[in-house]
């Protein structure tokens, strides 16, 4: 079902498509789940490194619990979102996720690690120039670079794995 709201929305609009890496990228949208501790504080650990480079990041996170985990540590990029802020099928409805869609990211990267309809929603629809993410077949109309994960690649190395394939991307045309 979500897909047909994903096809809707990208017919109504015109995503402006420009190769980059991460090297000459000047804004940075990153998607991900609250899935564990570890793999929000390599995130983090990224987003800090992004704005030493004087990168503009920002960072939309759904938690799927009802409360928040006790490590995740709010920062200013940073967006929570969680089931309440998604209509009945599934699609954003809170204005800072419509904001973060509209927004004409250098570069966004999808590390979603689990299929959820509400994040590709997302990433499907963002207006970002370049689209990096997790490769699945339905995904490969939606994205730019999809970047597979291996089913025994741990979660950390999978993200070490993405961001070194993302800074070799040849931007010359």
């Amino acid at each position: 079902m979500v897909n047909y709201f994903i096809e809707r929305q990208l017919r109504r609009t015109n995503r402006e498509k420009v190769a980059t890496n991460i090297a000459n990228a000047k804004t940075v949208g990153i998607l991900f789940s609250l899935e564990n501790e570890q793999f929000y504080e390599k995130v983090s650990q990224l987003m800090d490194e992004f704005a030493d480079q004087k990168k503009v990041v920002n960072a939309l996170v759904f938690n799927p619990e009802a409360q928040t985990p006790a490590f995740f540590v709010p920062k200013i990029k940073i967006d929570v979102f969680t089931n309440k802020d998604l209509n009945f099928v599934g699609i954003p409805t809170t204005g800072f996720i419509k904001d973060f869609i509209g927004k004409h990211f250098d570069i966004l990267f999808d590390l979603t690690l689990t299929d959820n309809q509400s994040l590709d929603y997302i990433a499907c629809v963002s207006q970002a120039k370049f689209k990096i993410g997790r490769y699945r077949e339905k995904m490969l109309k939606y994205f730019d670079v999809l970047i597979n994960k291996n089913e025994e690649m741990s979660e950390l190395l999978y993200l070490q794995y993405f961001m070194d394939y993302s800074s070799k991307i040849n931007t010359k045309t």
